[in-house]
Order: structure tokens, then C-alpha cells, then sequence
């Protein structure tokens, strides 16, 4: 399944699933470059879950992309060996660069 995080929202329940697959924090999915990152001066780490997902929510563009994940893993970001090692090989061959969630 592929989710194009501007077109479709994520549900509130899927921004938890990804926040619970990050090894070191949400800073794994959370884009520190973003626009929306940086009006929030430093304020992201005084966020309750449930504020950070809401706001998540309502601004999908501080995530990084693609977030691709497999039963067992997570791949962030544009990383052509990690994302090739998580894609069956029928799937391979794909635009990896467009914004997918999924």
C-alpha cells in the first residue's frame, strides 16, 4: 500500500503506528529542514504525543519522505540500498522519489 501524504491525511492512528516503529524518537521521521519545523522554534519537544500526532495531522509536510516500512523495518528518507532491501523484487523498479507513505 502507498499513501501520498499531501493528497490523502494520515489518520491519527497511523502517525501513532509510525512514532512507535522510530528507534531513536520521532526525530526519525520528524524533517528538522522542513518550513513548518522551523516556525515551531524548538516548541516540538515540549509536545505531549497527542499534540505532536494532531499537529502531525494537520501538517503532514514536517515527515520525512519517502517512509517506507516492511513487517520488521523502517526505511527514512532516500536511501537506494535501504529502500531496495525492503521492496520485493516485483515491486522494484518504482519511482522511490515521489512522497509515499506505505
Amino acid at each position: 500500500m502507498e499513501k501520498n501524504v499531501f493528497s490523502s491525511d494520515l489518520t491519527e492512528q497511523e502517525i501513532k503506528y509510525l512514532m512507535a516503529r522510530c528507534e531513536n524518537g520521532t526525530e526519525d521521521i520528524i524533517s528538522t529542514r522542513s518550513k513548518t519545523y522551523a516556525l515551531l522554534n524548538g516548541r516540538i519537544d515540549d509536545m505531549t504525543i497527542s499534540e505532536l500526532t494532531s499537529f502531525i495531522h494537520e501538517n503532514p509536510s514536517i515527515l520525512k519522505r519517502p517512509i517506507l516500512l516492511s513487517e520488521r523495518s523502517m526505511a527514512v528518507g532516500y536511501d537506494h540500498d535501504e529502500i531496495t532491501a525492503l521492496i520485493p523484487r516485483r515491486g522494484r523498479g518504482r519511482d522511490l522519489a515521489n512522497p509515499y507513505v506505505y
